[in-house]
């Protein structure tokens, strides 16, 4: 009957409980040993050092039950902690590489895949409501002139600094996407 509030004491509180929970299962069947009750009752007319050895048998059969089942908790909360990082480290890869699949790495801007999600969408939302739709195609004159005698490191310089005057002149609610190369939309 003792062990069960030592178990108890463990399940809620780790090791913690178990040291807890074994001082007072050593109190509690110190004076049954003392008193004849409880297990040790079971052996009458024994000698004190019969006794005494019954108490240490009782009280490591309490420890090596407390510490098991505090050490496997333990590695089971380990467990848990680890598994609920690597679900959020899973969902935080997944985000990302959702993020990579519909936006240009460089400029930030919608992808292809992106845009041509959306424009779907679009044209779908205005034949529905008979709103109008407009659509503006961009391709940098000359570009590949930049790349040649400048370098692809100007070339994305120009891309970057391109799609960023793009953005600060639509709405917030337009889509601006890069198609490729020096394609935008």
């Amino acid at each position: 009957i003792l062990y069960l509030p030592l178990l108890l004491l463990v399940w809620r509180h780790g090791l913690s409980g178990m040291v807890v929970g074994m001082v007072l299962l050593a109190g509690a069947s110190g004076i049954a040993a003392v008193l004849d009750r409880g297990p040790f009752a079971l052996m009458p007319h024994t000698k004190p050092l019969g006794r005494v050895l019954f108490w240490n048998l009782y009280m490591a059969a309490g420890s090596l039950l407390a510490y098991s089942t505090a050490l496997a908790l333990t590695r089971q909360r380990q467990l848990e902690r680890r598994l609920l990082a690597g679900e959020a480290k899973f969902r935080q890869l997944a985000e990302e590489n959702e993020r990579l699949a519909r936006f240009d790495a460089l400029t930030g801007l919608a992808n292809r895949r992106h845009f041509d999600e959306h424009i779907a969408e679009a044209v779908a939302r205005a034949h529905r409501t008979r709103a109008p739709l407009m659509l503006i195609a961009f391709d940098l004159d000359r570009f590949k002139q930049i790349n040649d005698s400048l370098g692809h490191a100007a070339g994305d310089a120009v891309l970057v600094e391109f799609a960023r005057r793009v953005r600060e002149c639509v709405y917030d609610v337009d889509l601006v996407a890069r198609l490729g190369g020096d394609e935008f939309v």
